[in-house]
């Protein structure tokens, strides 16, 4: 139960996290929102590693 939590919370934070702010790249948003839909974990994880790096501040 308690893993489930976890992985809606970090799913819930890179959703918003990706609404939320631009990319360089306008489809790359859109890319991340479609890897979160399909692969909901490995998405999310991918996200925070790599993803974050490329949105403008």
């Amino acid at each position: 139960m308690l893993l489930l939590v976890t992985v809606l919370i970090l799913w819930i934070l890179a959703l918003a996290d990706i609404s939320k702010h631009s990319f360089r790249d306008p489809g790359e948003k859109r890319y991340w929102l479609g890897m979160l839909i399909l692969v909901p974990l490995p998405g999310a994880i991918l996200y925070f590693i790599y993803g974050r790096k490329n949105r403008l501040h």
